[in-house]
Parts: structure tokens; sequence; C-alpha cells
């Protein structure tokens, strides 16, 4: 978005300008001398819902996190989500309350009457525009701090945690992780798997607010691997086989997730071997927690070999 209106500004700002300069040129037009009490209300409204525009507009960083006045400069932890509903809402408010006036302004005329009623209406809206603005962005962010993560632990929980409470927990949920692979390494083939490196990383788009685990192995037959028997033994073990979304890798990839939402990956190449990738399920943490515990990538030992029922410590930070 930042880039589309920095090489739009040209013909983006100049056109904002005018639109906005529209209502008060009809107004001249028509000989009406004073701005009528039904456009000075919208025209308070209109401001309020363009500066929440600016404030919630999302973008995203070299990095892939979501930026916004509202989240960086501001420091409010409110979703993406919610973030995206209030700049909707927003949206269509400027675009109705600028129709609105020009309506009002077409309409007028310099001996126009105008009632009482509208000049209480423009007060109301005074004080009304920002508690409404105020009340969005709090209730956005009240609602993002109690979005569940795969332990049905709400933001607010994950936060209130101590560093030490969130290590514990990772390594509790790298070792269910991987007794759930191990049995997928067991089930496909009994030999030792070289282990590949383990990754501790955000979510896509959360600012460190969310972490997944990703594990993995490589094993390297005498002989090629059958994609189709793989197909067959991890759909008799629950798992949900699906079609890979990329269709570069051909038939030989094998994409599947689990009840809890897990994520397997299983690549064929044509060496003969083949890989395993588990990708976690998310959970909400701390920002300051995250950037303690996240690894990038956590090597194991180099060439470090593992039988199905074994895998490598995780390496405490």
């Amino acid at each position: 978005m930042a880039a589309l209106l920095m090489v739009g500004s040209v013909v983006i700002v100049p056109l904002v300008g005018f639109l906005g300069m529209l209502p008060h040129k009809i107004l001249q037009d028509r000989g009406v001398d004073s701005t009528p009490p039904p456009i000075t209300g919208l025209l308070i409204l209109h401001w309020w819902s363009a500066v929440t525009v600016t404030l919630v507009a999302t973008d995203f960083t070299w990095a892939g996190e979501p930026t916004s006045v509202l989240r960086t400069a501001l420091r409010v932890p409110i979703s993406e989500a919610s973030a995206h509903a209030i700049f909707v809402v927003a949206v269509i408010v400027t675009v109705v309350t600028w129709g609105a006036m020009v309506a009002f302004a077409l309409a007028a005329t310099p001996v126009s009457a105008t009632h009482r009623i509208w000049g209480v209406v423009a007060w109301i809206v005074v004080f009304a525009a920002p508690a409404i603005v105020v009340a969005a962005v709090a209730s956005g962010a009240a609602a993002s701090a109690e979005e569940q993560d795969a332990a049905g632990d709400s933001r607010s929980v994950a936060s209130s945690r101590t560093l030490d409470e969130e290590r514990a927990l990772v390594q509790e949920r790298y070792e269910q992780q991987q007794e759930r692979l191990s049995a997928v390494r067991q089930a496909i083939v009994g030999g030792v798997w070289q282990a590949q490196p383990t990754v501790i990383d955000d979510c896509h788009g959360t600012a460190g607010e969310c972490y997944r685990i990703t594990i993995g192995y490589v094993y390297t037959p005498d002989g090629p691997v059958d994609v189709d028997d793989v197909r067959r033994v991890l759909a008799d073990a629950g798992w949900d086989i699906a079609d890979s979304e990329d269709e570069a890798f051909g038939p030989d990839r094998i994409e599947a997730s689990d009840e809890a939402g897990r994520t397997l990956v299983f690549d064929a190449f044509t060496n003969g071997s083949f890989t395993l990738e588990l990708h976690s399920e998310s959970w909400w943490i701390a920002p300051e927690s995250f950037r303690a515990i996240a690894t990038g990538e956590e090597l194991p030992p180099p060439g470090e070999l593992y039988a199905p029922d074994d895998w490598p410590e995780l390496e405490p930070r």
C-alpha cells in the first residue's frame, strides 16, 4: 500500500484535494455564504473517519510484519483482522459522508431554512465522532486480546506468562511435536534419519505475537521411494492428505494435516532421498518473550542421525 501511495501520490493527492473542496465549491456557486448545520455535522464525521483510515491502514515491512500508525506509533495491541474491520468501516463512512455532503450542498439555497435540530446534531457529532473512533479501537484491541490460539489461550493469558514459563511451554510443545513426527517416521521406514534445523519463528504477519515450531528430517533409502505407498501410510495414520498448492513440486510432494492443525510436508528428490517437515499449530506469545526464545534456525550436530524414536534436544537460549 505504501508503494502504491508513493507512486500514485502525484494523482491521488490532487484528486483527494479536489473532492474535499467540492462541497464547498458547490455551496459557493449556489450563493450560500455559511455552512449549513447538516454539512457541518457530516464534515466532522468525515474528518474523523478519514483520520481513522490513516491510523489503521496496514502495510507490511520487509520482514513481512504488519505495520500501521495504530500498531507501531501508538502501540495499540490490535490484531490485523480487527484493524482491517475498522479500516473497512472507516472507509465506508468516509465515502458515504462525502456523498451526503455533496447531496446537501446541491440542495442548499441562500435562503434555505435550517431546523434547530440540525444544529444540535452537529454539536453531538463534534463529541460523538472521536468517542466512536476511540470506542472502535478499544473494542478491536479487547477482541484481539481474547483471540484464542491452538491451545485455547488468549493473547492476554499468553502475555502474562514469565519467560521461564514460556520456555518450559516451548520445550513441552517441541517434545509433543517430535513424538507426533516420530510415529510418522516409524510408519514410513524404521531406519535412522538425519535431523534438519529446528526453527521457531514468527507466524506470518503477527510481529512476534505468535510463534510456531518447524522440525524435519532427511532420509536416504537404498532405492527409490514409493510416494503412493507413503500417501497410504499417512492416510492410515489419520492424516488428511491435501493436493499440493505448489505445482512446481509435482507428484513427489505430499502435504497433509491433522486434527490439531499441524501441517506435514513430504518431498521426494531425484537422488532417492526424501524429507519430512512438520509445521506446528500456532500459539500466542508476548513479543519480548518471542525475541528471547525464537531460534531462527537451531542446528542439530552436523550429520547427526536419529532413530525414529529419538530426536535432538532443543537447545535453550
